[in-house]
């Protein structure tokens, strides 16, 4: 009898039933969703065209710092930030002031029901684990073999499955904000000689900043 229970839980098809089935009693977070506020995640992307690209840099990073975000990627062109939902409108519409526009978008998708469906997989995965451990001790060799070999692509999936609910509820927590800077350098005028000798005994950069 024990080795027919433990052939059940072996095959592909009894498995993929089982993760695709809720829990009994188990109310699924999509559900409460339905009464209550969706997961959503948010995306914004900024491109600026800005005259001194370290100040600016340095400006958007303490921005983002003031709304309780924090920065995964800075370079000399492209900031990647961390932005609580709630300041994102806020701390864009800053950051916008600081340079001159050349794009802008802002992204909301509705990450509910991916997020209840990883975390209903992750609860089944789990299950079969914890009753696959049951039969080690009084299974035979052969028996223990495959349960062994089912255990291990089993933490495989579990593993596989944390890391996307992690990355999903992530993107929910902090909203994901890009942006990219292109560099607008004054450009200096070279002294060169003018057959006119009275031209050449100016500054030309003052002489020019004057206008």
């Amino acid at each position: 009898m024990r080795s027919l229970l433990i052939a059940m839980l072996l095959l592909p098809m009894t498995a993929q039933a089982l993760e695709t089935a809720p829990l009994p009693g188990h109310v699924t977070r999509t559900d409460e969703g339905d009464r209550g506020a969706r997961q959503t995640a948010i995306e914004a992307t900024l491109a600026l065209k800005v005259a001194h690209p370290d100040q600016v840099r340095r400006q958007v990073l303490e921005l983002t710092k003031q709304a309780g975000g924090y920065p995964t990627l800075v370079s000399d062109g492209r900031l990647d930030l961390r932005i609580p939902p709630q300041q994102v409108d806020s701390v864009v519409a800053q950051i916008s002031q600081t340079g001159l526009v050349l794009a802008r978008t802002l992204q909301r998708s509705d990450r509910t029901e991916v997020i209840a469906d990883l975390q209903a997989r992750l609860r089944t995965k789990r299950d079969i684990f914890q009753r696959l451990r049951t039969f080690l001790d009084d299974s035979n060799v052969a028996a223990t073999l495959k349960v062994e070999r089912s255990m291990t692509a089993l933490v495989t999936d579990l593993e596989r499955l944390r890391s996307e609910l992690e990355v999903e509820e992530t993107n929910v927590r902090n909203a994901a904000v890009r942006v990219t800077f292109q560099f607008h350098q004054e450009r200096r005028v070279d002294q060169v000689v003018s057959p006119f000798e009275w031209l050449n005994t100016l500054d030309l950069e003052q002489f020019l900043g004057a206008f």
